[in-house]
């Protein structure tokens, strides 16, 4: 996978992402804006530019489109298991997994924060992780792979559980 950006110039701005989320969930859950929806909205709207440009603006296209439908076969190129052992193999491998992960993670709190429904936040999550390998794939921009939606699906449900219980705490405080 090609990038004008190298992948270490996008791990700060995916934590950066993150930490802002949490901070401005659990400020808004904390106050009592009447506009919370809104906010959430535009906060949604501001990620989504940025994962837009993580994911298809910073890429260089490849000369064929590439494509890999074995589930978890970056999990079995990252780590591998003998002698009773689970060893890290690969960091490249093992890096993919968490970025994947750590890039839905705040979309997880932001649609919950937006949406509040399990189920609408978790199908919108998976449609646009599943979209953006299709655009991916019919662009050239990189490898069109299931284990990138499961772990998008991952990060997204570990945004979904911050938000719920940031969203408590933040109740509680208010209490």
């Amino acid at each position: 996978m090609e990038h004008v950006l190298s992948r270490a110039a996008s791990i700060p701005v995916l934590i950066s992402m993150i930490m802002a989320g949490v901070v401005m969930v659990l400020v808004l859950e904390y106050l009592t804006v009447p506009s919370k929806r809104r906010v959430y909205g535009i906060a949604l709207c501001m990620y989504l530019a940025v994962y837009l440009t993580v994911t298809f603006l910073v890429r260089v296209p490849t000369a064929e489109a590439r494509i890999r439908l074995i589930p978890f076969w970056t999990v079995r190129a990252a780590f591998s298991w003998a002698n009773g052992k689970l060893t890290l193999r690969s960091l490249r491998f093992f890096r993919e997994i968490v970025l994947n992960m750590v890039l839905f993670f705040p979309l997880g709190m932001l649609l919950s924060g937006w949406c509040r429904h399990r189920g609408r936040v978790l199908i919108l999550g998976i449609a646009l992780s599943v979209a953006t390998e299709l655009i991916q794939y019919v662009l050239h921009l990189g490898l069109m792979e299931t284990d990138d939606v499961l772990n998008n699906t991952l990060g997204l449900i570990m945004g979904m559980m911050a938000y719920q219980v940031l969203h408590e705490t933040g109740s509680a405080l208010r209490a």
